[in-house]
This record gives C-alpha cells, structure tokens and sequence, in this order.
C-alpha cells in the first residue's frame, strides 16, 4: 500500500489508497482531521498509522520517536505497553496508556481492525500534589520526587534518564534512595505505594 500525500495551506492530508468501502471514510477523516477537538489517531492493530490530525502529531512530539507510516514510541518499554494495548483495544477493551505528561485513550475503532487513539495532556497538578505529598510523607528530595513519579507512570530508568538529561547512574541512585525511603525492596513496590498515595487524595 502506498500513500500519497496533499498539503494545503495549513495542514497536510494523507491519502491511503484503501480499495471500497473505506475510501470514502478515509477521505472524510482527512477532511475533517484538524477540526477535531484534540489529538486524534486511527491505527491497525500493528500500529500502522492510518489517520493522525494535526493535535495528534504535535501531542506526540516528544513520546513518538517516527510516525511516518507506524507509531513508534521514544521508551522501547512504553513502546511494548502500546502494542499490547492495541491488542487488547483490538480485543474490544477501552485502553489507557499514561505517558508521563501525556496520556492516550485506546478504543475499538468504528471498523473492524482499527483503533482509535485519542492524546491528552494530562493536567500536571495532580502530579505537583502528588509530589508534594511523596516528600513530606517520604522525605524525598525534589528531583527523587520527579523521579518516582515517573517510576509510577511506568517509565524504565532509562527513559527517566533520557527524559531529565541526565545519567541512567544518577536515576539508578535516585530509584535506590527512593526505596530505601519508602521502606520496600523493588522498584515495582515502590511504584505500587506511589500510585497507593495518588489515588488516596
């Protein structure tokens, strides 16, 4: 399958050349892209990239290392968190993947085989809360705070290292500091209580 692409004056279009019934909806989705409210994006259960409009690419800026013609994330970790969850959307299941200050919403698309992914920008208050609570009720420092709640997000260590600058033995003492305070053995654990005291305020 090959595409073709149609740029106007303010926004590109992408064209699949998708045989029958899906043309006429392509085409429409095409038109229709960057009126939508928000970041959003068809994908095949490979996370080939069918439809993204403009909110969609400029939300994934930073999470997506290449959304030429598959979605692929910058955290290969995140990246395996997004095929499964295509799986499970193409299952039938509604997904959430939380992406540090980024979030997609994974549905079963209206045709059989494709999802529909919607990137929202998480609110970052809940987040500076949750920070605040981790070093008073922890004593974390400010940057062992930052760090722990990207562990509970789901971020590796190198991931948290390439999203802050700065080395993967800086993250690695933070993660040891940061069990140590909160009195548990794994990084797993710990990620558990974070989450445990987010959802309690």
């Amino acid at each position: 399958m090959t595409a073709s692409i149609r740029k106007d004056a303010d926004r590109t279009a992408v064209i699949l050349p998708f045989p029958g019934p899906l043309a006429e909806p392509l085409a429409l989705l095409n038109e229709l892209g960057d009126l939508m409210p928000g970041g959003v994006a068809i994908l095949g259960r490979d996370a080939s990239l069918v439809f993204a409009n403009g909110a969609f690419r400029a939300a994934m800026k930073t999470a997506a290392r290449a959304m030429d013609d598959r979605l692929r994330l910058t955290d290969p970790a995140a990246d395996l968190r997004l095929q499964e969850a295509l799986k499970r959307a193409a299952a039938g299941e509604d997904m959430d993947l939380p992406l540090g200050a980024l979030s997609l919403r994974l549905t079963p698309g209206g045709l059989p085989g494709f999802i529909r992914v919607v990137a929202e920008t998480q609110d970052n208050s809940g987040g500076e809360a949750c920070k605040a609570r981790l070093q008073q009720a922890f004593g974390l420092t400010v940057k062992e705070a930052d760090t722990a709640l990207s562990l509970s997000e789901g971020m590796t260590a190198g991931a948290i290292a390439e999203d802050r600058g700065v080395s993967i033995t800086t993250v690695r003492t933070q993660l040891q500091m940061i069990r140590e305070k909160l009195g548990v053995t794994s990084s797993l654990a710990a990620a558990a209580e974070i989450r445990a005291l987010a959802a309690t305020h």
